[in-house]
């Protein structure tokens, strides 16, 4: 038996392949030192297919894990719009990262974030304030497989506890930009302290636009590292009243998280430690320090007899107060043996947050509840869209729970994706404030958060039964550290909102295709042919092909481009659209579409020359130097010239065209321009 064994695992919601829709990795264990596995374990990876089922892509994926898996990370470190795997094991870690295309490298050893040793939880921030994420691991403790503990006389081996084992310092990863990080532990002083850490969350704590660390310890002081700049961190735990219990004793800190459940203007904190310690909530006063709530609204008493690993502030009934839930289970086996009132298996618990306190409604939120249950990684996200933010449950030894939200579709809400430009693109760290007649509210965009878990990256802002929102403002993290304003917002539906744009858009949904190569099965294109992006505009039923090598995900869960021909293949349906390719002047290109819908074939020939664009058999073109294109009625021609959001973008070709006509419909005159133009018809609408 090694601890290890009870730990774990953790889970998380990420968007892999940036489709809008929450997938879900699970962390298993693996091959180390005191363990090896009858037959090959693996972590897991489900696509979310956007009907209430997931399907294993672990492997085509190549995020299996390669050790003794504990926690997860999600975050995109380099910036290419496509989040990260950051898998906490022991003896060492591993740094997956995502290609685009649905699959995964290992760049560990490139990345220099190996860390060594038992790692837990672990968190992505910009500590710095430079833009980039950089990276915080959880460090738990020094493991001595040799070390035996239980009853000889019986020769009951049980789980050692955590004070027989060496304490460790954490690590610190500095995001150099060029896919590779330096270990600033030392530097920073975060060296400086030793704990037994398996909870982190960052957030700006104090309000000094520097991101700050509380780290939940086991057996150990907890730790708040206060940012001070100039990259350095400060420990202030005890001063601040979260390193120990009221009563002065060290605690077993596990799960961790900040939120302003009271709405003052400065973050809390919440902790979860082993029964007979009790949870605390912590709320923060106006010097900085922080008071242990959780007796005066019952929360301690209610936890008194439990273990609480995994937990997360979020609102689950989005009436715009942060609730708090807790996914419970005692780390040892034979705890009920040893301890009277306290079980290895333990119900989950769910605190409503009332404007005024905290309500235990975990009796009325379904048979789950009631269920015991060996908990411990815990994440929240919208699997289904649908507004009310669901909750995937880890079990030790045992097959892990996805809870769905029924509650939160009983009032409205907006779903907010941030993506930072000047800072960093996840945006953590960014404030959201939102105003609905009298009622306003103030969210936090963090860093980590839990246990051993990676949660939703979109906020979910509750209105109760409000039906209009009049603003939200967005006040960016260093290094951009700017605020934007946003009005004439929807209402029950996510919105995208990038930094410096000053304006809120649908979601962005890429999907990255095999990049080609010449002489292979996929499209081969010519050095002078571009590579283009399928952009599929919903709202106007267009599809563009623009550069680079992206492709953005329709309703159908695969989009495939072969040779001979264009094929677009989905599983549902067949896309309604003819598709184009930029294709340089000076070359011609013939390919075919074929369509299944409906078993009907459409195909065309496609020859770009300069001064004329022709579709054979489709449309007709009067003349050489005609002033205008004559359309098939079932057909429409897009200038994307009109289409501000895609300049820059569209390739040149030096078509003279005056102008472009629809039934009538014209697009506007261009004289003595060269026409950024590209012909995208969409048929049988």
């Amino acid at each position: 038996m090694n601890e290890p064994e009870t730990m774990g695992a953790g889970c998380a919601f990420i968007d892999y392949d940036n489709d809008g829709w929450m997938d879900i990795y699970l962390v298993n264990s693996g091959p180390c030192d005191f363990f090896t596995p009858k037959q090959p374990l693996r972590n897991a990876l489900y696509h979310n297919n956007r009907d209430g089922t997931f399907t294993d892509v672990t492997e085509k994926a190549g995020v299996t894990g390669n050790a003794y898996g504990m926690g997860v990370a999600i975050g995109d470190y380099d910036g290419d719009g496509f989040p990260d795997i950051y898998v906490t094991q022991y003896p060492h870690s591993v740094l997956y990262h995502n290609n685009g295309d649905g699959t995964f490298t290992d760049v560990t050893a490139k990345a220099g974030v190996a860390a060594p040793g038992w790692s837990t939880s672990a968190a992505w921030f910009d500590y710095d304030n430079d833009g980039r994420l950089d990276l915080f691991v959880c460090q738990y403790l020094k493991l001595d497989t040799s070390i035996w503990c239980g009853n000889k006389l019986l020769n009951e081996r049980w789980y050692c506890l955590p004070t027989v084992y060496k304490s460790m310092s954490s690590w610190l990863f500095h995001n150099n930009g060029d896919g590779t990080f330096t270990d600033v532990s030392k530097e920073s002083g975060i060296a400086q302290s030793s704990g037994k850490a398996l909870g982190v969350v960052a957030a700006d704590i104090n309000n000094d636009g520097w991101m700050d660390l509380f780290v939940g310890n086991d057996t150990e002081p907890n730790f708040l590292w206060a940012n001070r700049g100039k990259g350095h961190f400060e420990e202030t735990g005890a001063l601040a009243g979260v390193g120990f219990s009221a009563f002065g004793r060290a605690r077993s800190g596990m799960g961790v998280d900040a939120s302003d459940y009271d709405q003052d203007g400065k973050p809390d904190l919440f902790l979860t430690t082993v029964d007979h310690e009790m949870f605390s909530l912590y709320h923060q006063e106006r010097d900085r320090t922080f008071s242990d709530v959780a007796p005066r609204f019952g929360i301690a008493s209610q936890t008194f007899y439990l273990s609480g690993m995994g937990m997360k502030f979020f609102d689950y009934d989005n009436d715009g107060n942060p609730d708090i839930i807790i996914s419970n289970g005692h780390p040892e086996l034979n705890v009920a043996r040893m301890v009277s009132g306290v079980t290895y298996e333990e119900p989950m618990l769910l605190f409503r947050n009332t404007g005024s306190g905290f309500e235990n409604v975990s009796k009325q939120s379904g048979p789950i509840f009631s269920k015991l249950l060996a908990g411990r990684g815990l994440a929240v996200g919208d699997f289904d869209n649908d507004g009310a933010v669901d909750v995937l449950v880890a079990i030790g030894d045992g097959v892990p729970i996805l809870l769905r939200n029924n509650a939160g579709r009983q009032n409205h809400w907006l779903g907010v994706r941030l993506i930072g430009r000047k800072s960093n693109i996840d945006a953590v760290g960014a404030k959201v404030t939102y105003r609905a007649g009298d009622f306003q509210r103030d969210c936090y965009k963090l860093g980590g958060g839990g246990y051993l878990a990676a949660h939703d990256p979109r906020l979910v802002l509750g209105l109760g039964q409000r039906t209009k929102v009049d603003w939200l403002e967005v006040k960016w993290p260093q290094a951009g550290g700017t605020s934007e304003r946003f009005t004439n917002l929807p209402l029950d539906r996510y919105i995208t909102i990038v930094e410096g744009e000053g304006k809120w858009k649908k979601p962005v949904r890429l999907r990255l295709v095999s990049r080609p190569r010449i002489g292979c099965r996929e499209l081969v294109i010519a050095s002078r042919v571009r590579w283009v992006r399928l952009r599929v505009l919903l709202e106007r039923r267009y599809c563009f092909f623009i550069p680079p090598c992206r492709i953005e995900r329709h309703t159908e869960p695969e989009v495939r481009l072969r040779q001979p021909g264009v094929k677009l293949r989905g599983a549902s349906k067949m896309f309604d659209c003819l598709v184009c390719l930029l294709i340089s002047p000076r070359q011609v290109a013939q390919h075919e579409l074929r369509s299944r819908r409906s078993g009907i074939d459409f195909q065309f020939s496609l020859k770009l020359f300069p001064g004329l664009l022709e579709y054979g058999g489709i449309q007709r073109l009067r003349e050489k130097n005609s002033a205008e294109l004559v359309m098939n009625p079932r057909l429409f021609w897009v200038l994307l010239q009109d289409f501000p959001e895609l300049r820059g973008s569209i390739v040149k070709f030096p078509l003279r065209l005056k102008c472009l006509r629809y039934q009538g419909l014209r697009f506007g005159r261009r004289r003595n321009l060269l026409y950024q133009f590209l012909g995208c018809a969409i048929g049988q609408l």
